[in-house]
């Protein structure tokens, strides 16, 4: 990147609770303050934003530096900020994750006026890793969050430890846009002796690696590349509706056609495919009601651990998934978290079994 433009990553989950990061290639200056970037909340949905530690050197839970490897796992709804390898911010449910722990936060709009730390759809969320003071912090539409998380008191110090690198765990579906610099909207980091992300990413290296992977393409998966896109429009348009393309990792539905209604206005054109969606939207209705039939279950009927472990990974699964808990793991790992929650009340439930679509 140049001066005067930025490198922006469109992300969308297609997984229950998918995590990427952005890794660096370059080691932190001595003399450096800290790192920055920003997202660009674009579904406004949950997401955890933030920063992880590099996988500890030496190949087991530990390295050099003593820290645990950040371990997100879609599976069983842990991302950015469930461990105690990184720190996370979700401005959907105004709330910041550490270790297993969370707290609420809220925006300082002025020394007098504070409000909740929610975010909406275009909203900006700076990420700050002041590496002087050994702390995390985020802003959101330009207002301060304030210091979320104190680096130098989880387990770790800081000026030894290597940096930190952007991180984010989304819900399926969400989706944000990560700007890495060196242009930002909220924040000038020059101006406040911050690195941009993209300052410490090997750019050289990663043209030539994109190079060499253009180059090993062939002309026949060019041609059928060509020729699919093709199809798909002239599949679209045989349907009655038209095609529409977006930003690359963004892909909407087709738009119905429209004609001339009366006093000027637009009105959607029925085609042929209306009643296959009207067919399907009934078989989707009947299938989720399916799955809610499945998923009932009487817990204080099970009597023991063993017992909850008859019922096989995939229904166990289904219960958790009802229950709003975490779903993921071996058979045992779902029958005891299962078995865990038999006597109490919904409320009761520990916060390290419920999942991110829990609700009381």
């Amino acid at each position: 990147p140049t001066g005067s433009t930025s490198t922006k990553i469109l992300l969308q989950s297609q997984s229950e609770f998918a995590t990427a990061a952005v890794l660096l290639s370059r080691p932190l200056p001595a003399d450096a303050k800290g790192l920055y970037y920003e997202v660009k909340i674009r579904t406004g949905g949950l997401a955890q934003i933030g920063w992880a530690y590099p996988a500890a050197s030496g190949g087991g839970a530990s390295g050099e530096f003593g820290l645990r490897q950040f371990r997100p796992n879609s599976d069983t709804g842990d991302g950015v900020g469930d461990d105690d390898a990184s720190f996370g911010y979700d401005g959907y449910r105004g709330l910041v994750f550490h270790a297993g722990e969370e707290k609420a936060v809220v925006v300082e709009k002025s020394p007098t006026s504070t409000s909740a730390a929610a975010w909406e759809d275009g909203d900006v969320v700076g990420c700050t890793y002041d590496v002087s003071r050994g702390v995390v912090s985020y802003s959101l539409k330009g207002h301060d969050i304030g210091v979320t998380f104190d680096v130098t008191n989880s387990g770790s110090d800081s000026k030894s430890e290597p940096a930190l690198f952007p991180a984010v765990s989304l819900n399926q579906g969400e989706i944000i846009e990560i700007n890495i610099g060196p242009q930002f909207e909220a924040c000038a980091p020059a101006a406040t002796g911050y690195l941009a992300i993209c300052e410490l990413i090997d750019w050289a290296g990663a043209e030539d690696d994109a190079v060499k992977r253009d180059d090993e393409k062939s002309e026949k998966e060019e041609s059928s590349s060509a020729a699919t896109t093709s199809a798909s429009i002239a599949a679209a348009t045989a349907k009655g509706s038209s095609l529409v393309i977006s930003s690359p990792g963004l892909i909407l539905p087709p738009v119905a056609p429209f004609e001339a209604g009366t006093n000027g206005t637009n009105v959607a054109k029925a085609g042929p495919g209306d009643a296959v969606e009207k067919k399907g939207e009934v078989k989707k209705f009947l299938k989720e009601q399916e799955v809610a039939e499945q998923a009932s279950f009487d817990l204080e009927s099970c009597k023991s651990l063993s017992e909850a472990k008859e019922l096989g990974m995939d229904r166990l699964k289904e219960i958790l998934m009802s229950l709003g808990c975490k779903c993921g793991g071996s058979l045992d790992e779902r029958a005891e978290r299962l078995f865990s929650l038999k006597g109490l009340k919904r409320e009761d439930y520990p916060k390290k079994v419920r999942g991110k679509k829990f609700v009381l």
